[in-house]
């Protein structure tokens, strides 16, 4: 697996995000209509957590968004190119250490 981060999300990270909702494979057909015209907006990553994986080009190759209280998973997409590649399971993981209350 090619090397990957998950970083905060921007607000220039906006579009990219969209796109790869939009491009997303698991939404096609009857599904297509769920995703149809949704747009992740700079307003929507200042408002909640969203976390980006990247790659070493700084390519998104997925990304989650919590709902600030109580924390709870509101997006996750994956780039159909790099699924079954560990990277669904590293945004998992540091979701779930993002989402738990402090100690």
């Amino acid at each position: 697996m090619q090397s990957t981060t998950i970083k905060r999300a921007v607000a220039q990270d906006a579009d990219r995000l969209t796109s790869l909702i939009q491009n997303s494979g698991a939404y096609r057909g009857p599904y297509a209509s769920i995703i149809s015209g949704y747009r992740v907006t700079p307003d929507y990553i200042a408002r909640h957590r969203v976390f980006v994986a990247v790659d070493t080009a700084e390519r998104p190759q997925g990304f989650y968004a919590l709902l600030e209280q109580p924390p709870e998973l509101d997006l996750e997409f994956m780039a159909d190119d790099v699924q079954g590649r560990g990277v669904g399971r590293l945004l998992i993981e540091h979701m779930s250490r993002q989402a738990r209350p402090p100690a």
